[in-house]
């Protein structure tokens, strides 16, 4: 699979941390990364495998602001490894709607567009490359390849 390929509808996501979240292209049971079984995960778990040479699927990473609560957010050493969060036991972010008082969350297996619907939403903000004014995920760079900043 190529960049010219990826469709944004094929970005699930499975992994947040601090201010990044991660999307795969593969299945949410077959994703996995470095101690993705262990709990608490803010204390374990690492950024999601990158594909070898001859696996066929794409990470992409995206920056954000958010005051979203990620499951550490209520924990000093939370219960909840990567794959209980990627199992839907809890969302990935959740925050109150002040307007209708009530939690409005995002689970594991979220879109790209899902989520930037989410964080914007909320008043967070995302960081994805742009070209002419327009966001684009075709051509954006993937983890693990040659990235500049933070």
């Amino acid at each position: 699979m190529n960049s010219r390929e990826l469709d944004v509808i094929d970005l699930k996501l499975c992994y947040i941390n601090r201010c990044f979240a991660y999307f795969t292209t593969q299945d949410l049971k077959v994703q996995c990364g470095d101690d993705w079984d262990d709990a608490p995960y803010e204390h374990n778990a690492g950024a999601p495998y990158l594909p070898k040479e001859s696996e066929d699927y794409k990470i992409v990473k995206v920056a954000f602001e958010s005051s979203a609560y990620t499951p550490d957010s209520e924990h000093i050493n939370s219960p909840y490894s990567v794959d209980d969060i990627n199992d839907k036991v809890v969302p990935w972010l959740k925050y109150k709607d002040y307007k209708t008082n009530e939690f409005k969350v995002l689970f594991a297996g979220a879109t790209l567009t899902e989520f930037i619907n989410y964080i914007e939403d909320e008043g967070g903000t995302i960081y994805l490359e742009r070209i002419n004014g327009n966001r684009i995920i075709n051509g954006a760079r993937f983890y693990g390849e040659s990235q500049k900043g933070c």
